[in-house]
């Protein structure tokens, strides 16, 4: 008699549980891996093999137990999908695992001289090394990005990212790159998917950097672009930040309002930039330009300056749309920039940044607008905009990728400072963002930044030391505003050229700082030269004292105090000593009279100076060469003894020069400007 009970049935009908940790790999073939099944009778694996994860399936191959790694070379470019299960000693099936795609590229490969192709099973990416690109044999990787860098603001990532290794390698010819699209099923796309709002783009480290010429292909959906090096690559479109806008879309009537409009164009309130701010206050989009204009109060700001959208400004106004377009922006550019009247959908004609020209459409040389404050297009040539080592906005700042390098020192809506300059950074302290410390950013002379914040007696004897006197630039050089000078009354940073020459200069007229001073030097030493006309602009009498107005382009005028007393007795304050001191003129300029006088700057420093009458503390002999360090002028040199001690400085140039007076006589007791024997 044969019984057979429920628990026999159920263990001859026991299968395996599927395997576990699947995983696959492409390179030229996609190799599988998972990890060993734990139950003691399973003798074999039945891998199966998808062109979608739902299926269906057909099996491709089969492994025996111990062998947990199967390698296929699928019949197309393309994704597929895997799935593994486990056979018993009965030769019983069981389920399989869950699929697992091949959506994951690993591969290394070798390539020479001749050159070659990498390209994996997948076909999201082949990279093409024509001959004569390697100068030897070069093993190459391809790493995907399981989560790469996010694109960036109004980007979306329509490509997967790829590590291209040896990392930072040149090659002697271009190489060519191709990626395959893979755009969100949400993204708004046009009619057609333009060229010029796809970019392949590599990691610099801190943001997505836009490599020039990638061409879409839009049937074999891909998009490729020459390479020179390698590094981390990817293809970013860019978004429309306001929308998509098609007849399925309601996104019109969130900015307009079809009946009884209270504002022009439609707008559902009185004003534009009141129906921007329903957004763009904070509230809704990223950006707070309410704030940024400081319109608390519709029609007024709190800021300095600012252009003219809060309230008017020498009776013009704007409005935001002056400067950005609301619709269809599909350029690789953020901030919904326009450049011309009536241009609703560009930023720029060309897939590239348009740069400072769009400041340009206003503050160019000509302009519809009454007060922009002149032409300011001489910034091109500038060093400020010309010089590599000069950044643009860092990545994430106010438009930096716009290339538009006005915005490294203006702010673009308004600013608790004049001119726009960027808050928080009140006149020279601008300039010492740059003009720094560790890295004066500065082409001989001194560095400005220790001429200027010296604190007192704070001494040092070597060649550029920082110095106790120097122009009145700080608030606390300008108690009361009897005295004033600024880094912008004798330099323009517009203008600003990285040398001096007959044609170029660092410095401007301070009674026109919107025209360059040109000087002529004779020696490197600026010993002789043509600076004492640009000097005595406003070192002419002490007697005048009347403020020297810099023209439109700075609003500071220059201040002077009659302060020549010659030990400046009973004042206390070292900064006095900026006053309008005479040159005289004729036989008494030092060096010769006007045949062929001595620079001012031969003997003074035009930033700063342990001395008050900011002598030199390194003077050069310009007939000897001899080099003169005043190190002996002490740090307790008070403003009352200032005159004494300074014999060195003399005997620098007249070493073998007599005198009839007695000894402790200083020279310049007899021989300074006004005196007749300098």
């Amino acid at each position: 008699v044969l019984r057979v009970s429920a628990a026999t049935v159920q263990a001859w009908r026991k299968v395996s549980p599927p395997p576990t940790g699947l995983r696959v790999v492409a390179a030229e073939e996609n190799t599988l891996t998972w990890d060993p099944s734990p139950a003691p009778d399973v003798i074999a694996y039945r891998i199966y093999r998808g062109s979608a994860a739902e299926g269906p399936y057909e099996r491709i191959g089969s492994t025996d137990v111990g062998v947990e790694r199967f390698t296929d070379v699928p019949p197309s470019l393309g994704i597929f999908w895997y799935r593994v299960s486990a056979v018993n000693a009965k030769g019983r099936e069981g389920p399989p695992s869950g699929p697992v795609s091949s959506d994951d590229v690993l591969m290394s490969q070798p390539v020479g001289p001749k050159g070659g192709v990498l390209e994996p099973t997948t076909g999201t990416v082949r990279l093409e090394i024509p001959p004569g690109a390697l100068s030897e044999e070069v093993t190459f990787t391809i790493d995907q990005l399981e989560t790469p860098p996010p694109p960036g603001i109004n980007r979306v990532a329509v490509s997967r990212s790829f590590d291209l290794g040896p990392d930072g390698l040149t090659f002697l010819l271009p190489a060519t790159l191709t990626l395959r699209l893979d755009v969100p099923p949400g993204y708004p796309l046009p009619r057609a998917y333009p060229e010029d709002t796809t970019w392949v783009q590599y990691w610099g480290g801190a943001e997505w950097l836009s490599l020039q010429g990638a061409v879409v292909d839009r049937e074999a959906g891909t998009v490729r672009v020459s390479l020179t090096h390698l590094s981390t690559y990817g293809a970013n479109g860019v978004t429309e930040p306001h929308g998509g806008y098609s007849s399925q879309t309601q996104l019109c009537g969130y900015c307009h309002t079809s009946h009884r409009a209270p504002g022009p164009n439609l707008h559902p309130y009185p004003t534009e930039k009141e129906t921007c701010y329903q957004c763009h206050d904070g509230t809704g989009a990223s950006t707070d330009i309410r704030s940024d204009f400081g319109e608390a109060v519709i029609g007024s700001s709190t800021k300095t300056s600012f252009h003219p959208v809060p309230a008017p400004r020498d009776g013009f106004s704007l409005v935001c749309g002056d400067c950005h377009t609301p619709h269809r922006l599909r350029t690789g550019f953020t901030f919904l920039l326009r450049v011309r009247e009536g241009d609703t959908y560009r930023y720029s004609t060309a897939a590239e940044p348009i740069g400072n020209a769009f400041c340009y459409a206003c503050h160019g040389a000509a302009s519809a607008y009454p007060a922009p404050l002149g032409d300011h297009t001489a910034f091109e040539t500038s060093v400020h905009n010309t010089d590599p080592d000069i950044p643009l906005p860092p990545p994430g700042a106010t438009g930096a990728s716009s290339g538009i390098r006005c915005l490294a020192c203006h702010e673009p809506h308004a600013s608790n400072q004049t001119r726009l300059t960027l808050n928080g950074q009140k006149q020279e302290a601008l300039c010492y963002t740059c003009h720094t410390q560790a890295n004066p950013n500065t082409s001989g002379g001194s560095n400005p930044y220790r001429a200027f914040t010296a604190a007192a007696n704070d001494y040092t004897a070597d060649t550029n030391g920082v110095r106790l006197f120097h122009h009145p630039i700080a608030d606390a050089d300008q108690p009361g505003g009897a005295r004033q000078v600024e880094c912008a009354s004798c330099h323009n940073a517009h203008l600003a050229d990285a040398t001096g020459g007959s044609t170029t200069s660092k410095i401007v007229d301070p009674a026109n700082t919107g025209q360059k001073y040109l000087v002529t030097w004779q020696d490197p030493n600026m010993n002789r030269g043509t600076i004492n006309a640009f000097c005595t602009r406003c070192h002419v009498s002490p007697a005048t004292t009347e403020p020297i107005a810099a023209g439109t382009w700075v609003p500071y005028a220059i201040r002077m105090v009659n302060d020549t007393g010659p030990n400046n007795v009973g004042n206390s304050t070292p900064h006095d000593k900026f006053t309008l001191a005479e040159w005289s003129s004729g036989t008494a300029e030092h060096g010769g009279g006007a045949v062929n006088p001595l620079a001012c700057t031969a003997c003074h420093d035009f930033h700063g100076s342990s001395n008050a009458y900011l002598l030199r503390e390194r003077i050069v002999n310009p007939t000897t060469g001899t080099v003169g360090t005043m190190t002996g002028w002490q740090a307790d040199q008070a403003v009352t003894n200032d005159w004494q001690k300074i014999q060195g400085f003399c005997l620098t140039c007249h070493p073998q020069r007599g005198t009839n007076h007695g000894k402790g006589k200083e020279c310049i007791q007899c021989h300074y400007h006004t005196s007749g024997r300098l």
